[in-house]
């Protein structure tokens, strides 16, 4: 009895095991291995903590790099010299891959004569983007302002002092309120993250108009709008020459007005503006990063 319960528990602990799955550098080793059983075996595949990916061809000594955020897995096909997939940049047109930092190209071909070999190739690159992904650690580090994952194109036209801005919030009803001020006039606006632009009132509108702070040109095309019934509106809509918030001004910032006596929103055309914005629920404050 004690010798089957001991065989039990190595089969039940055999299974755990083979349910772990394999992680980025286990993969990454995994590859390796693929390439050592291979006929076109010369390669040896690194990855870097900043999600660069090297592959380098040994008889050649030309390294292959790339970096994984930039690139995708194409589907097997029959190449020049057998079964085939790529390395593709994820941008059309785009040449992402390097070659031994002389030259570029948009692809990086992957082949081998065994089909059945070339199918693993396939499925563990794949499985490896997929854990990089899941894993988010493997991103390009980088400080520059104008580097592409740092670079905002509307940062330009915010003013302020400070990167970030916390904006106090007041709350009536489940609904979040804020001073927004157009211009020279301050208003208590309803922030709304789901209309698509800041919303204003008929009335004012005229006081914005009143006070030389919106001319006629100023005016964009109307545009339609579906609100929340379900029906359909046609709104004016405005450019905003400065909405200021906290202590960021933003300029230009489009605007609808509404029929009546429409409350006033603070919508997406203002945040859209900014690299990134929260709630926090916690403190009630707009947290706005430009």
């Amino acid at each position: 009895m004690k010798t089957r319960l001991v065989v039990l528990f190595f089969i039940a602990q055999l299974n755990i095991s083979f349910a772990q799955t394999l992680t980025v550098n286990e993969t990454v080793n995994y590859i390796n291995e693929l390439y050592r059983q291979s006929e076109n075996g010369l390669y040896i595949l690194t990855l870097s903590p900043n999600g660069k990916l090297t592959l380098y061809q040994d008889y050649s000594k030309w390294n292959y790099t790339m970096n994984v955020a930039e690139v995708k897995i194409g589907n097997i096909y029959t190449g020049s010299y057998g079964p085939t997939f790529d390395l593709i940049c994820k941008n059309y047109g785009e040449q992402c891959i390097m070659l031994n930092s002389s030259q570029s190209q948009n692809r990086q071909q992957i082949q081998n004569r065994d089909l059945y070999l070339l199918k693993k190739f396939n499925n563990s690159f794949k499985y490896l983007f997929a854990k990089i992904e899941e894993d988010g650690t493997y991103t390009r580090q980088d400080d520059d302002p104008f580097a592409p994952n740092n670079y905002n194109s509307h940062s330009v036209e915010i003013k302020g002092n400070t990167s970030s801005s916390d904006v106090k919030l007041d709350k009536a009803n489940g609904i979040y309120y804020l001073n927004v001020t157009i211009g020279s006039i301050s208003q208590k606006f309803i922030l709304d993250s789901g209309a698509s632009e800041i919303l204003i009132s008929e009335d004012f509108e005229k006081e914005l108009i009143k006070q030389g702070i919106v001319t006629k040109v100023d005016y964009l095309t109307p545009a339609l709008y579906r609100i929340a019934d379900g029906s359909i509106v046609q709104c004016r809509r405005v450019i905003l020459p400065s909405v200021t918030i906290g202590g960021f001004t933003v300029k230009n910032v489009n605007a609808s007005v509404g029929n009546g006596q429409t409350p006033l929103l603070l919508g997406k055309s203002f945040f859209d503006k900014f690299k990134s914005w929260k709630i926090d629920n916690i403190s009630q404050t707009l947290k706005l990063e430009k």
